[in-house]
């Protein structure tokens, strides 16, 4: 097997394991269903459910998966050895190779096309592991999507990935002593109003784009669309300025401070997506923290919103808290 030669193909295949295994959240507009009157909101992408993944031939492997391997999504057997694609898998063994000893081994994929494991550069190391991760799970009989987050995390440690740490902290944070209930409406209203300007500019969910942009590389050697992350980028960083510039409410600081971190970690995880493909280890790291940036803007928002009701605050459909309340509930 010539995996090395396709680590594009291999990258591709496990951000859509994680696409297809998490769930998470953007700043985008509503566009099958209308969530508040104002147009500049933020709402909740849902995740794919796993079950709409084809399997073309029926032979046990997804279709992504057979991108993976190489092999024919509509044929059974690809080498024609008498046994599925499927059961090539998890058997271990190789379904390019007329079997039945093609089997496939850490082994054999570190050493593949006589390149020693001395030999291989990280994103080589990268690949050849993810592989070799890929067919233990499946051996076991797992899914592969459900355990594509202990694939990447596994490889990820291995590879001493990057870490995206919180910049900032309770210090950073302009608070403000008992304040009143007009002074809270305004804080809501300034940071839904920053919220929805900024996410108006993310016009996509940047896993899915990045996923396209890899599968573009992957077909022309193009990687222009790479560079659509670093505009992302700087959004996040303007947002983050921003509302760092806020004055807070006392009662909403700790939900503040984790927006706000998590807004300043997608401006750093959107520059490690535009230098995906000349630093992988980075990427699949970024692609991991994305994942959790995702639950802590949800989990803030939610915490936001127990002491808006516990403040009893009301806003019109002409305010910018109206939108941003409706996007709270929805995710809850």
């Amino acid at each position: 097997m010539a995996f090395l030669k396709n680590k594009r193909i291999v990258f591709a295949a496990i951000l859509a394991l994680a696409i297809a295994a998490s769930s998470f959240w953007i700043f985008r507009k509503p566009e099958n269903e209308k969530v508040a009157l104002e147009a500049n909101t933020v709402t909740v992408l849902d995740k794919k459910p796993a079950g709409e993944t084809p399997d073309s031939d029926s032979d046990g492997l997804k279709d992504w998966e057979e991108r993976l391997w190489g092999t024919d999504p509509n044929n059974q057997d690809t080498d024609n050895d008498g046994t599925t694609d499927g059961e090539e898998i998890k058997l271990g063994r190789d379904p390019l190779n007329p079997g039945p000893d093609d089997y496939v081994s850490p082994s054999v994929t570190s050493n593949d096309n006589g390149v020693s494991p001395e030999e291989l550069n990280l994103t080589q190391k990268t690949t050849r592991d993810l592989f070799v991760s890929y067919i233990q799970q499946r051996q076991a009989g797992l899914d592969p999507s459900s355990a594509s987050e202990g694939i990447v995390n596994s490889v990820l440690n291995n590879a001493g990935a990057p870490e995206f740490k919180n910049n900032f902290s309770q210090k950073d944070i302009k608070t403000v002593d008992n304040a009143s209930l007009t002074e809270n409406k305004f804080y809501i209203n300034e940071l839904a109003r920053i919220s929805g300007e900024g996410g108006e500019k993310i016009k996509e969910n940047e896993l899915n784009s990045l996923e396209r942009a890899i599968n573009l590389a992957n077909s022309s050697d193009s990687f222009e669309k790479f560079g659509e992350f670093a505009g992302n980028a700087a959004v996040y960083k303007k947002m983050t300025a921003d509302i760092l510039k806020m004055s807070v409410p006392r009662n909403y600081a700790l939900s503040h401070l984790r927006y706000l971190n998590a807004l300043n970690n997608l401006s750093e995880i959107n520059l490690a997506f535009s230098t995906f493909m000349s630093d992988p280890i980075s990427g699949l790291s970024a692609v991991r923290q994305y994942l959790d940036e995702a639950d802590n803007i949800k989990n803030s928002l939610i915490v936001l919103s127990v002491s808006i009701y516990a403040d009893r605050l009301v806003f019109g459909p002409e305010e910018y808290g109206f939108a941003f309340l409706n996007l709270i509930n929805q995710l809850q």
